[in-house]
């Protein structure tokens, strides 16, 4: 039976069934329409702005930070195309701070541009690109016209200080330091930039700067300076060392950023100190070294130092440290003791023995020749003798040059023919070329010298004559001798 119309609205959705229906239509309109946009969107191309064609945009920027040699500018088009290896006539760019070079096609999306020398160390460059040299008709340039990019970072590598008995007044000294950048800084740029500041010697709300004079007055990437004498108190103290952070190297404009700051303590005028401990492995003859919070005569030392097991050694003194230099053995531990009362050469005083266990490391592996001569007659018997620590395998390495270009190889390589150092790949090829290049298994004596013949009778033809490099070099390695 139909129920007779009561005069109201009817309702559109009669059910839940009615409501799924209508969701699952319109979901279905939806979907068609981002799908028949897709595919038209395959057929058309990339307009520029307004209409004017083809965008094109900057992809990406790299830079050869290894040798810093060049800078890529990477496109997301081919502008390129069937010129690559070709130098532009015209600049593309324009490069601040400006810097010879010449600009060519890497790749059909590569434009790269090469410095006549190298680029400056720690500097910021900007590239602003000139789109009429290089982008094609009915193609556009897009988005941003300057890039930027940074050679290196500008900062402070290490900083020594040493202290310096003052003999005009008792417990009182000089601070000589030693301050390490990884680029080279104007030190009258510096001496404006550095500042020393005795953290407990200032008045409240007011810090007391010690006055540094630079020593080394020319431009460097090591800077060395002085302070005015400082006294000694009763309690240890700290001093600040503080580079402020807009020090710029002297050529670069990067600068370090945040200041640099140091921390030195300041020892006791009546209390001793051992600050450090370090061992130094060398063959023959190993050391240790101490680190006092003053000087220490060396004679007076030797009555409070124990070394177990005991072994012969030798004291010297420079500055803070004393250095026990003899027949430590690499690999080895040693306990090391201090008697209590120790003096300083001021009136410091050692109040408690002090005592640790050091162990000296092991021997860096190496190789040499026995014999420092330079040329091995072409006649007779070709064996070396080889001197190795801590190698189970070397590499040997032999170049040939050929007589006709012996006289290019000295005028071109000059003094370096004769240096003791050998690297491996640094000939040029156009003068000869590698013929050797072969590892070769030797013994190994943890820590001690092993002496290795080599006869190089079966790797040298007789019959071709030459110049032959012989290099030897710790396998894996790029440098040996």
């Amino acid at each position: 039976m139909t129920e007779p119309n009561s005069g109201k609205p009817k309702r559109i959705f009669r059910d839940w069934k009615n409501t799924a229906i209508a969701i699952l239509v319109i979901v279905v309109v939806v979907m068609g329409f981002i799908l028949a946009k897709d595919r038209l969107g395959d057929g058309v191309k990339e307009t520029g702005v307004d209409g004017e064609g083809v965008g094109v945009t900057i992809f990406d920027v790299k830079f050869d930070r290894e040798n810093q040699s060049f800078v890529d500018i990477v496109f997301d088009k081919p502008i390129g195309k069937d010129k690559e290896g070709e130098i532009l006539g015209r600049d593309p760019a324009k490069i601040t701070p400006t810097i010879g070079g010449v600009w060519k096609w890497q790749g059909s999306n590569v434009l790269r541009f090469e410095p006549s020398g190298n680029f400056t160390p720690a500097t910021d460059y900007t590239i602003s690109i000139i789109p009429e040299q290089i982008i094609p008709q009915g193609q556009v340039f897009k988005g941003k016209k300057e890039i930027s990019f940074r050679t290196d970072e500008f900062k402070v590598k290490q900083v020594t200080i040493n202290e310096e008995p003052f003999l005009e007044k008792k417990n009182t000294l000089t601070l000589a330091g030693e301050v390490r950048f990884n680029y080279s800084v104007d030190p009258e740029v510096l001496a404006r930039k550095i500042r020393l500041i005795d953290v407990n010697g200032g008045v409240e709300d007011q810090e007391k700067r010690i006055p540094i004079k630079l020593e080394t007055t020319y431009w460097s990437d090591v800077i060395n300076f002085k302070t005015d004498p400082v006294e000694k108190e009763k309690d240890e103290r700290e001093l600040k060392l503080i580079i402020l952070g807009d020090l710029v190297p002297a050529q670069g404009n990067v600068p370090l950023g945040q200041d640099y700051t140091g921390t030195i303590l300041l020892g006791s005028k009546d209390k001793l100190v051992v600050r450090e401990v370090s061992p130094e492995a060398a063959y023959k003859k190993s050391s240790l070294r101490i680190t006092f919070s003053s000087p220490v005569n060396p004679e007076i030392a030797v009555n409070y130092i124990t070394i177990k097991p005991g072994i012969k050694y030798t004291l010297e003194r420079d500055r803070n440290r004393l250095t026990l230099g003899g027949e430590f053995k690499p690999g080895e531990t040693y306990e090391l003791a201090i008697g209590k009362g120790l003096p300083a050469i001021d009136d410091a005083v050692l109040e408690e023995e002090y005592k640790t266990e050091i162990t000296v490391p092991d021997l860096e592996p190496s190789v040499e020749f026995e014999s420092k001569g330079m040329f091995l007659s072409a006649k007779g018997t070709h064996a070396v003798k080889l001197k190795t620590i801590n190698l189970d395998s070397i590499e040997l390495n032999i170049d040939r040059v050929y007589l006709n270009n012996l006289f290019f190889l000295f005028e071109s390589y000059g003094y370096s023919v004769w240096r003791d150092n050998y690297y491996k790949g640094d000939l040029n090829y156009s003068l000869g070329g590698s013929i050797v290049n072969k590892e070769i298994k030797i013994q190994k004596k943890q820590n001690e010298e092993v002496v290795t013949i080599l006869n190089l009778n079966k790797y040298i033809p007789e019959a071709e004559p030459g110049l032959y490099r012989i290099g030897i070099t710790p396998e894996g390695l790029y440098e040996g001798v």
